[in-house]
């Protein structure tokens, strides 16, 4: 075991390991010039559910080859079965519904959020609004973006 932390071999493959793969981003709209690549479902038990299926999305985002990633649902639940001690199992439970997208480089250093800050803050509610309109947004999503566009007033 010495031996092979002394190798060089053992340097280059620990400089390997450490290379971390970029981490997708996690967004709430999705930029037009983004290229639909995929979509994923997740499903985890425990009280680290959502912390675990973000990184299960972001391993199918690397898979997918996709650099974005757009949560389209999570519910959390519980779930109740009778125990052999007599009592209640309670078991928390999380499922993510997502959409994987290859956005380019270039738009996604400019973005939809420098994008959206070119824009004023009337023209950005109006296409949030639109966005909600045809469904592509859900309500909490829609009213989380827009808490986040009046704060720029």
């Amino acid at each position: 075991m010495k031996r092979v932390l002394k190798s060089p071999l053992f340097g280059v493959l620990i400089g390997l390991s450490m290379m971390v793969q970029a981490q997708p981003e996690f967004v709430e709209v999705v930029a037009e010039s983004c290229e639909l690549v995929g979509a994923a479902e997740c499903h985890e038990k425990g009280y680290t559910g959502l912390e675990k299926c973000r990184e299960a999305l972001s391993g199918d985002a690397g898979k997918a080859g996709a650099d974005t990633v757009h949560i389209l649902a999570t519910d959390q639940y519980k779930t109740r079965k009778p125990s052999l001690s007599g009592g209640m199992q309670v078991t928390d439970n999380t499922k993510m519904k997502a959409e994987l997208y290859l956005c380019s480089s270039g738009s996604k250093e400019l973005g939809a959020e420098s994008d959206a800050r070119s824009m004023s803050v009337e023209e950005r509610l109006l296409r949030l609004n639109a966005l909600k309109e045809k469904s592509l947004i859900t309500e909490g999503e829609y009213q989380a973006a827009r808490k986040r566009i009046l704060l720029d007033l």
